[in-house]
Order: structure tokens, then C-alpha cells, then sequence
């Protein structure tokens, strides 16, 4: 993923439905910053009281909640992410590896790239690598998600 939080993306890409991606395709990156509010609100639904996601002592801004940092990863959080009405996406697998902590009022980007589609049991399947970069590119999360795309009917 490299880290670069540009907001440039593949020619054709930006023109595509999220099941329409292919290899080496990306949608738009997601800057974002966690509130304190955004974060307590987390704990409280969550019942998560630890003193890790609390103000630290000596001013250290507090963790931000591993439920919120998941949310961010999510590639529907992308400002560019589209589906047609009816197609849902379902997520069917993810790993994540958390490499530096996230913390409450620092900015952030998320950024996805589709890297392979395959099929298994009947199913087209996306694997899209997922990351979270600090402002000056250092990697905070990497995430690995598998989704596939189910069709509604009218």
C-alpha cells in the first residue's frame, strides 16, 4: 500500500462500482481524525472502561478503540465506494494486524486496493489489502479483507 495517503486513484477506477474492480484497482482514501467524544461513545456502547482508552497521565492522548480503528478499515468507509441498489457486499473474511497504536486527535488515512479475485464454492471473492497511515505515511494497521458481492432482488 506504500503508505503515501494520496488522493490520486487509477485511471477508470473512480468510474467503477465496487464489484466491478479489478487488480491493482483503488478507491479514494479516507483522512479522518477519532474525537474524544467519537472514542468515549465507542467505550460506552462497547462497556470498555480500560485506562488504555482513557486520557494518560503526563497528557497522552488516549487509544482509540479497536472497534472504531476496524470501522475505518471497512473499504464502504471510502468516500469514492459505490454499489449499485442491488448488490450488497458481504465481508467473509479479514485478518488485521495492528502495528503502532492509534491515537485520540492525530489524523489518519485509510486507503484499499483490490489485489486478486478468485472464485470459491460457486462465489466471486475480492482481496482487497486495507491500511491505515499516519499523516507522514507510517503504517498504523494493515488489514486483509475478503469480500464477495450478493445480488438482491426487486
Amino acid at each position: 500500500m506504500g503508505g503515501s495517503g494520496s488522493e490520486e486513484i487509477p485511471a477508470g477506477a473512480a468510474d467503477k462500482f465496487a464489484h466491478e474492480l479489478a487488480p491493482g484497482d483503488a478507491i479514494a482514501p479516507r483522512r479522518f481524525c477519532i474525537t474524544g467524544l467519537a472514542n468515549q461513545q465507542r467505550l460506552f456502547a462497547q462497556e470498555d472502561f480500560h485506562p488504555r482508552y482513557l486520557p494518560g497521565p503526563g497528557g497522552e492522548p488516549e487509544l482509540v478503540h479497536p472497534v472504531l480503528v476496524l470501522q475505518m478499515l471497512a473499504n464502504t468507509s471510502s468516500p469514492s465506494y459505490r454499489v449499485p441498489a442491488d448488490i450488497g457486499p458481504v465481508l467473509a473474511e479479514a485478518r488485521t494486524t495492528f502495528i503502532e497504536p492509534l491515537r485520540v486527535g492525530r489524523p489518519y488515512i485509510a486507503s484499499w486496493r483490490l489485489v486478486r479475485c478468485y472464485a470459491k464454492r460457486g462465489r466471486d471473492y475480492h482481496e482487497i489489502e486495507a491500511e491505515i497511515t499516519e499523516a507522514d505515511g507510517k503504517p498504523a494497521v494493515r488489514r486483509t479483507l475478503h469480500v464477495t458481492y450478493s445480488k438482491h432482488s426487486a
